[in-house]
């Protein structure tokens, strides 16, 4: 092969190289989660308990190949092992987040947990499935909330994050002014920009007794 030709699969080969990069991680999982939410609105997909049926992983291959054609992720083993892998980061959250824990929050503008490391380092022993999570943006947190949101149970009751918010908002009001004032959780600086111009929200679950 002369000069130039093997310059001209050295160029092609970097385009290809260049386009599987431009293919990253945010936009396959915003690809995914569309595609999921697409089946979702199909009908048909879902067990009683909330699982994908038979065959639900090869239509969201199809879905995903509509919605991002660059990119060939497989029904297995690449869109199986992430649907299953969002879905334990997920439900790590509102675990987190529940009655039967204490000590952390969550900050609604960065979508991260947030708690003081020796509350982490605590918990982290027996629950591997939110390793990384601690201050770490989530930022297809609502979405997945829509797709995994119902099928959780926590203890004994059913419940979502959004419960789960939703009573820490309760409590927030019954708490006296004196005490509403102290900052029990620390909130982390989120990354980014809210695209949002209304105040930031965060909320802190406080310790309970």
């Amino acid at each position: 092969m002369n000069q130039s030709g093997a310059q001209g699969n050295s160029r092609q080969g970097a385009n290809a190289n260049h386009s599987s990069r431009n293919c990253n991680r945010w936009s396959l999982d915003r690809a995914l989660i569309n595609a999921m939410n697409d089946l979702i609105d199909l009908g048909g997909w879902k067990t009683d308990n909330g699982q994908f049926k038979n065959g639900a992983y090869a239509k969201l291959e199809i879905l995903m190949k509509e919605k991002l054609p660059e990119c060939d992720k497989k029904a297995k083993p690449h869109i199986e092992s992430r649907v299953k892998l969002l879905r334990k980061q997920y439900d790590a959250i509102p675990e987190m987040l529940s009655p039967s824990a204490s000590g952390f929050g969550w900050n609604d503008e960065g979508k991260f947990v947030t708690c003081p490391q020796s509350v982490w380092d605590e918990w982290i022993k027996s629950h591997k499935n939110a390793a990384g999570l601690r201050n770490k943006p989530f930022p297809f947190f609502d979405d997945l909330g829509k797709i995994f949101g119902k099928d959780r149970d926590v203890g004994n009751e059913a419940t979502n994050v959004y419960d789960v918010l939703e009573e820490m908002d309760e409590e927030e009001q019954e708490v006296p002014e004196s005490i509403e004032s102290i900052n029990l959780t620390p909130i982390g600086n989120p990354t980014g920009h809210s695209s949002s111009p209304t105040t930031t929200t965060s909320r802190t679950k406080r310790a309970r007794t």
